[in-house]
């Protein structure tokens, strides 16, 4: 669930993060043909990977958003947040049909407008 109080804090995220490096290796990615209109496993690992590989010099920009927004996602302070292992809040987050739906419009939205 998305509450009010996480709103501020994904969009801090969503207008820091530049998208186009992830645009640009996408063009050039070689997924080859997709097989019923999905991606294998293979084909998500490649893409997961080339997407965290462009996203990962990022993270200092939204450094100062992450664990209160992990905080806030938990119901838990900061402090707490910040002690969190890092594998399983990513899985949490992966899994959040909320998160994930919110980022995806949020980021097809960018795209959209140019950034």
């Amino acid at each position: 669930m998305i509450t009010l109080e996480m709103a501020p804090r994904l969009m801090n995220i969503i207008g820091r993060i530049d998208v186009k490096p992830v645009l640009e290796k996408l063009r050039d990615l070689d997924l080859g043909e997709l097989s019923g209109g999905k991606l294998s496993k293979e084909q998500i690992g490649i893409l997961t990977m080339e997407i965290i590989a462009d996203l990962t010099p990022q993270l200092p920009q939204i450094a100062d958003d992450i664990i209160p927004l992990v905080a806030l996602y938990k119901d838990i302070t900061e402090d707490e947040a910040a002690k969190l292992d890092l594998a399983e809040v990513i899985n949490d987050v992966v899994n959040d049909d909320a998160i994930r739906n919110f980022f995806g419009v949020a980021l097809r939205r960018k795209v959209a407008q140019g950034a």
